[in-house]
């Protein structure tokens, strides 16, 4: 038998250096554990995406006092708020649906001269970052 010709001794001092070597160099009898490749989730992907004003729809385009006007702001998915700027006034627009804005508003009777003529409304739409993106369009007030 090759064990019983082994001394305790012998085993004794293979147990020490094992010890020994173990204690002052720990990482020399052991694999490092790889770390796991971090996958982007879809959700995570998407807050980097900027928002986007995909459209807007009015009803018309050519409105005067009593008009009653609808319409929509369709966005990117990722767009948390949409702002309207309208003579220097701000109006918050209520999310209806992912990605959809509804707009309805009737015209004030009578219509404030300074508001006749030629106007333009600025639509601004912010992801949860705080990124915005703003589009502006025209219509004609009688």
């Amino acid at each position: 038998m090759l064990c019983a010709s082994v001394s305790r001794q012998s085993v004794g001092s293979a147990c020490c250096i094992l010890a020994f070597t173990w204690w002052f160099f720990p990482g020399i009898f052991s694999h490092p554990t790889p770390t796991p490749a971090v996958q982007p989730t879809p959700k995570a992907a998407a807050t980097h995406v900027p928002p986007q004003i995909l459209r807007v729809d009015l009803s018309k385009s050519d409105i005067g006092a009593g008009d009653y006007v609808t319409g929509e702001v369709v966005t990117s998915d990722n767009v948390a708020s949409v702002k309207v700027l309208l003579i220097g006034q701000t109006i918050d627009l209520t999310r209806k649906r992912t990605g959809h804005f509804p707009i309805y508003f009737t015209v004030p009777t009578p219509v404030p001269f300074f508001f006749k003529g030629p106007q333009s409304v600025e639509f601004v739409a912010r992801n949860a970052t705080g990124e915005r993106v703003s589009k502006t369009i025209s219509f004609h007030v009688h």
